[in-house]
């Protein structure tokens, strides 16, 4: 993650050095996120067996996104699964992840013709879980007779994401037949998701009881490759 930080910081300082006027801007744009977050764990090692270490914080983040650009007014929808850790020994596995869809709203601080900088607050929900199953080969028999061999336990929750933006668009390929613009963009994001905290924990048919107190919160960075299109009119 450390990496990816650098990386951003590197991608924000762009926009001091942005030349050109600013412009009013009409497009749509979607594509794939990756990045990587940090979350808190440490509760939920109530569920880990004693026998293993304790739940790492560290979690991959892949996904989904689309922005729609109205002058300097933002719209985006973000889908993001997360891949946590992953535990084995020679009985069981423990892994956890989960996913999280948000619908967000933002306002361009930084309008220019290849550089857009726009902080964004997105909410939506979110699902965390917790998978617990044996580690070895068996016959089909066995599964008839000892059906419970894995457990997925998880949790619903509400979440807002909060963000600041930047991307980077491409040389502008214009099209004279529709008078618009298609192109790449790249984009590197860095918020924190906020998960209201709960302890209503689920599993397959029926709740956990005396489950921990938890909630998805999580510092981030993600970098963004999409295609978008747009029309453009000078102000």
């Amino acid at each position: 993650m450390k990496h990816l930080l650098i990386v951003s910081l590197f991608l924000f300082s762009l926009p001091l050095v942005a030349q050109g006027q600013p412009v009013r801007t009409r497009f749509i744009g979607a594509g794939l996120v990756l990045g990587a977050g940090h979350t808190d764990m440490s509760r939920l090692n109530v569920f880990m067996p004693s026998e293993m270490r304790k739940l790492e914080h560290e979690q991959s983040v892949f996904g989904v996104t689309g922005y729609s650009f109205v002058n300097r007014y933002v719209i985006g929808l973000t889908g993001v699964g997360l891949l946590g850790d992953r535990i084995m020994n020679d009985t069981i596995v423990v892994s956890t992840g989960g996913g999280i869809g948000t619908i967000g709203f933002g306002y361009l601080l930084v309008n220019r013709e290849m550089v857009k900088v726009f902080p964004l607050i997105g909410i939506g929900g979110s699902h965390f879980g917790v998978r617990m199953a044996k580690n070895n080969t068996v016959w089909a028999d066995d599964l008839v007779k000892n059906p419970g061999r894995e457990i997925k336990i998880g949790i619903d929750q509400w979440a807002i994401d909060i963000s600041m933006n930047l991307n980077i668009i491409a040389s502008p390929l214009f099209d004279n037949e529709e008078g618009g613009y298609g192109t790449p963009m790249m984009g590197v994001k860095i918020g924190y998701i906020l998960s209201l905290p709960s302890s209503h924990w689920n599993f397959s048919n029926g709740n956990v009881l005396g489950g921990p107190y938890f909630g998805i919160n999580m510092v981030y960075v993600q970098l963004m490759s999409c295609a978008i299109g747009y029309r453009k009119k000078s102000e």
